[in-house]
């Protein structure tokens, strides 16, 4: 259930779908889900069946790399404005005609 949880999630963020492992020693105290930096492994705790706690948990850590990508994303250089870069003069005041 949690796999297609995740699958279905990741299919609506557009992210790349991770490796979901069970595993409690990789999970702080309290914490029910945990994203690997890089995004490619989620590391969930060993419950009998999914609460929602941990579903809103792997959710809310999927939407954080979603949130990281855009920031990343944001911090790139634009390609368009490489292709037509601003003038080095400046801008004349509004009103006054341009040749």
């Amino acid at each position: 259930m949690i796999n297609n949880y995740v699958k279905m999630i990741c299919g609506m963020l557009e992210l790349p779908m991770p490796q979901v492992f069970y595993n409690d020693s990789a999970l702080e105290p309290g914490q029910h889900a945990r994203l690997t930096p890089d995004g490619k492994q989620l590391y969930l705790r060993k419950l009998k069946t999914a609460s929602l706690d941990q579903l809103f948990a792997a959710s809310s850590e999927l939407r954080r790399e979603l949130s990281i990508a855009s920031i990343v994303a944001s911090l790139l250089p634009n390609d368009v404005s490489l292709k037509y870069p601003s003038p080095s003069s400046p801008k004349p005041a509004p009103g006054v005609p341009t040749t």
